[in-house]
């Protein structure tokens, strides 16, 4: 099963950013993003809300990797 930090990484490579650009877009540090992205940290829901827009991805995938019907 996939978590949120894979999540994260598969669809911040997709649309080749880097983890600065997305630390600058929701207002954390990159190092926040890199911890995210090996799994020794979440983002909390206000963030999690930011990178669910940043991405044009619905909340439910975020968080579950499921996607809307």
């Amino acid at each position: 099963m996939q978590t949120i930090g894979e999540r994260i990484y598969l669809l911040r490579t997709a649309r080749h950013m880097t983890q600065s650009e997305i630390a600058k877009r929701v207002y954390v540090d990159k190092s926040t993003v890199s911890r995210w992205e090996h799994n020794q940290a979440e983002p909390d829901h206000r963030t999690t809300v930011r990178l669910s827009i940043l991405f044009h991805v619905s909340l439910l995938y975020l968080m579950t990797g499921k996607k809307d019907f």
